[in-house]
């Protein structure tokens, strides 16, 4: 599992084709601009925003086109909170059968209380970034709540005692709530 931290607001770039007559000629619209950020050194994330609402095929040749890029990594949005579990991995796994090598990170929202059991399926599936919030804050009924997260999963990863647990945890895991603890001293303090 990958920790990524903005100590600053970041620039996030959308790439949005016009409308077009397919879902591959969409494709090769956002593909164009994407490989053109990328040739810039501009490191590039693929979103695939609420992703409960595409099929399997455009799913399939979304993760492909980023691979053939060798963009940084495929970012899964289910903005609506629309899929269960079981739904969220099979995604997953489709995405990094069709771009293998390529990182793929995950936004939820919980509106129906299944942010976690959606989040820890993903990490069974492969996804190595996760969209959090200090307490789960933002919008609707809010996201994936990162202090929960952690303790749910360094308390699987206890269970199962994977190869890892140990020192190399207990370090990633301090490091870890080190960084909430800087987040929730700047929301205190915003000028200290």
């Amino acid at each position: 599992m990958e920790v990524v931290t903005f100590p600053r607001p970041s620039l996030q770039l959308a790439v949005v084709g016009q409308h077009s007559s397919s879902p591959d000629a969409h494709l090769a619209q956002a593909a164009a601009k994407l490989e053109r950020m990328a040739k810039l050194g501009i490191k590039v994330r693929a979103g695939l925003t609420d992703v409960g609402i595409a099929d399997q095929a455009y799913i399939e040749g979304f993760s492909r086109t980023v691979a053939a890029l060798k963009l940084d990594f495929i970012h899964i949005s289910d903005s609506s909170a629309s899929l269960g579990h079981h739904a969220i991995a099979e995604i997953v796994k489709c995405v990094k059968s069709c771009a293998p090598g390529t990182k793929v990170g995950l936004h939820l929202h919980n509106d129906f209380g299944l942010a976690m059991t959606a989040a820890m399926a993903a990490l069974e599936a492969g996804v190595e970034i996760f969209d959090t919030s200090v307490d789960g804050t933002g919008e609707k009924a809010g996201q994936l709540n990162l202090g929960t997260f952690v303790l749910v999963e360094l308390s699987e990863r206890r269970r199962r005692h994977l190869p890892d647990f140990g020192q190399q945890l207990d370090r990633e895991a301090r490091e870890i709530i080190d960084e909430v603890q800087r987040v929730l001293d700047l929301m205190r303090d915003p000028g200290g």
